[in-house]
This record gives structure tokens, C-alpha cells and sequence, in this order.
């Protein structure tokens, strides 16, 4: 009794570790479905125009040199500060993705990561 509860356990964790579509037996048993197949996955691919693209690029390397320097820093500033920051430097990759995706436009993450620098600058200011 003891070691089929351990198996069931080790099942469970093996979902984590298995291929995509793995199922535990009695799951498979239980609950059948078809087999999954990777060649019928439809993958998310929006289509980006060059300027999107280049501009992607670009923020990403200055939103990743922000990080490097806040991570440089954290240590020293105080814990709402550094939440601030961690948060503006959240919502800009935020807004990174969503105008990767099509979502908003160019002008809007340039607003958006204004917006939250200026916040950010503001309670560095304060603390």
C-alpha cells in the first residue's frame, strides 16, 4: 500500500519531466485522448513589421542594461525603491511584448516606459 502511494507520487512529478503529452496510466485509463502529436501544435508567430522588429531589439538591449544596473544597485537602496524600480522595469517588459505582439503601438511603449521611469525616479527622489 505504502509503495503505490510513493508511485502514484513519482507520477505526478514525472509530468513535469516527461515529453509533451505524457500521462501517468491510470490518468490514460481513465481519461483517453488522442495522442498528441508536436506536428500539429500551431505555434503563436504574429507577424512584426521591420520597424517593430528593430525597435524590439533596441529596447530590449537598453531594458536589459537597466536591469544589469538595478541589480548592481539593489543591495544598496531601500526596499520600497527597489520594488518601485523592479516594478518600472516590469511594466516596460511588459509593454515590450505586448508591442511585439501587435497589441500597442511603438508610441505607446515609448509613453508607457516614460511614465514608469518618471514614477520610478520619483520615489528614488523621495526615499
Amino acid at each position: 500500500m505504502a509503495q503505490r502511494c510513493v508511485l502514484d507520487h513519482l507520477g505526478r512529478l514525472r509530468v513535469w519531466i516527461r515529453p509533451p503529452g505524457w500521462r501517468p496510466a491510470d490518468v490514460a485509463q481513465r481519461f483517453p485522448k488522442a495522442p498528441f502529436d508536436l506536428e500539429r501544435v500551431e505555434r503563436f508567430h504574429p507577424p512584426m513589421a521591420s520597424a517593430t522588429a528593430i525597435f524590439a531589439a533596441v529596447q530590449f538591449v537598453a531594458l536589459l542594461a537597466g536591469v544589469a544596473l538595478f541589480l548592481w544597485h539593489v543591495d544598496s537602496m531601500p526596499l520600497a525603491q527597489a520594488c518601485c524600480w523592479a516594478a518600472a522595469l516590469t511594466a516596460m517588459l511588459w509593454a515590450l511584448g505586448a508591442s511585439m505582439q501587435g497589441r500597442i503601438g511603438i508610441g505607446t511603449v515609448l509613453a508607457s516606459d516614460t511614465a514608469a521611469l518618471a514614477a520610478a525616479w520619483a520615489v528614488a527622489r523621495l526615499a
